[in-house]
């Protein structure tokens, strides 16, 4: 049994989005319960008017405005079920994925924290994202993966780990376990319980997203992007918290450099919030340092940026012939400093323009073409001996160009050993090229959907694609299989 948690201030506009889609569940699956956090007397007769157009949910309304944090504590502490997820009145979710992962892993052993890729709506772009879960590849398979795997792969050097609470379900009790949600942590105090919960109880992955986020500046964790100090103060709150010893099991691991929250900054930020005191200084590693240049570099060899700009000034002025020898160890250094992987003995074309190299990673013998594009904010793998012809765009992150709205997607890209890439392809999101396969000339080659799953309506509710749903997830809106997914 889940019980979703819908938290409300204030508002009422978004809530039909929400409520529309939550007629879909199953009660006997999922108890969902609306708590409005002490609104003026308007806003709750509002509220109460909504809701009661969708039988079945539950709205709590709480005498005075106790702040968002508590208000969860509360609603935790009182759950008897097995299972929580929380949630926005502006945000929105797909019930039909979140009751699958439910009943499959009834099916199971253990009661881990389940994860998916997941969504986010840009409200002032009015852009949908779709994201590929940020986890190391063997943890995606659909298995559960115990803790001892989990601090074990987290603690060498590896891909990172980001589990996005609006794209999780979570045991109740390990939560509760996990401390609550502390006030003191504000932004952060979610991303703290569940993934303290994660290393305890183990996750499992399951591809269809649970549910979208709507990202605004009136947002509560927006204030975590406009103010370093005020990040650093949270980010020693959970340091703090790591020296008690309860939670001495997960200490080592929860902010070790492999896995820290999903912020524009935090790499800086966390490395300065364990050097601000000497009593942090326990739990420096040298990759919270790494990830703090990589931060700072990444973008140095974008061509606005003067690594971009020395490599387009000795592509293309007759004076910097005599420095070409200078060309090919300069890009494997950027891209290094940048987060990127680069093998022995990689060529590099003229015009080749990168962006976001965090997630690229080189293998040997491998022959880039001239004006080639590689965008890798997502990882991109490209294998050993593979060839790849001029003109090719290589892209883990990129827009559609088939959707109506502003859809960017972030998929993982897997190039095989001794691959060859024809010229003029493009390479997208959630391709997966085999050994020794050859693409031909002007191919493009993805395997992420063309329109969002979730995407703005003309009144700015969330709303959900049953089409993509169905097509692409095979899945009905409410949680039958409604044929073969396409999504792989």
């Amino acid at each position: 049994m889940l019980r979703y948690f819908v938290l409300n201030y204030r508002q009422t506009q978004y809530l039909e989005s929400v409520l529309e889609e939550a007629k879909n569940f199953d009660p006997k699956l999922v108890s969902f319960e609306l708590h409005d956090d002490g609104s003026p007397k308007q806003i709750q007769d509002e509220v109460a008017e909504i809701v009661s157009r969708y039988p079945g949910v539950q709205a709590v309304f709480h005498g005075s405005n106790c702040g968002v944090i508590k208000m969860l504590e509360t609603c935790l502490r009182a759950s008897h079920s097995n299972y929580t997820y929380i949630g926005g009145g502006d945000d929105a979710p797909c019930p039909s994925a979140i009751q699958n992962t439910l009943l499959c892993c009834q099916s199971g052993e253990g009661t881990p924290v389940m994860v998916s890729d997941f969504y986010i709506v840009h409200a002032e772009k009015r852009a949908s994202v779709y994201v590929e879960a940020i986890l190391p590849t063997q943890w995606m398979t659909g298995d559960k993966v115990p803790p001892k795997e989990l601090k074990k792969s987290l603690k060498q050097k590896g891909e990172a780990a980001y589990i996005a609470t609006h794209a999780c379900l979570a045991p109740t009790k390990a939560l509760l376990s996990a401390g609550g949600f502390s006030e003191r942590m504000r932004w952060h105090c979610d991303w703290f319980s569940f993934h303290v919960a994660a290393l305890r109880n183990g996750i499992q992955y399951f591809p269809t997203p649970l549910a979208c986020w709507r990202q605004s500046p009136a947002g509560y964790s927006h204030s975590s992007r406009s103010g370093s100090k005020q990040q650093r103060d949270v980010l020693r709150e959970i340091l703090s918290t790591l020296k008690k010893p309860e939670y001495s099991d997960v200490r080592e691991t929860i902010l070790c450099p492999n896995m820290t929250p999903m912020m524009d900054d935090i790499a800086r930020q966390t490395l300065l919030a364990i050097l601000s005191k000497s009593k942090y200084w326990g739990f420096l590693r040298w990759g919270h340092f790494r990830n703090a240049l990589q931060e700072i570099a990444a973008s140095w060899i974008s061509q606005a940026r003067w690594g971009g700009k020395i490599l387009e000034w000795l592509d293309e002025s007759i004076l910097a012939r005599p420095l070409q020898f200078l060309r090919q160890p300069l890009i494997r250094v950027l891209l290094r400093l940048g987060g990127a992987r680069v093998g022995r003995k990689v060529y590099f074309g003229r015009k080749i323009k990168i962006r976001d190299p965090r997630g690229l990673n080189v293998g040997d013998h491998v022959t880039i073409g001239d004006g080639v594009s590689i965008c890798a904010g997502h990882p991109l793998h490209i294998g050993s001996g593979v060839g790849i012809g001029d003109n090719v765009r290589l892209e883990s992150v990129n827009f559609s160009k088939e959707s109506a709205v502003r859809f960017l997607r972030k998929k993982s890209v897997t190039i095989g050993e001794d691959v060859i890439i024809g010229e003029d392809c493009t390479i997208g999101p959630g391709a997966h090229i085999p050994s020794c396969e050859r693409v031909s000339p002007r191919m493009c080659v993805e395997n992420v959907e063309s329109t969002p799953l979730f995407f703005l309506d003309d009144t700015d509710q969330i709303r959900l694609d049953h089409k993509v749903l169905r097509e692409w997830y095979g899945l009905d809106p409410k949680g039958a299989f409604s044929g073969a997914m396409r999504r792989r």
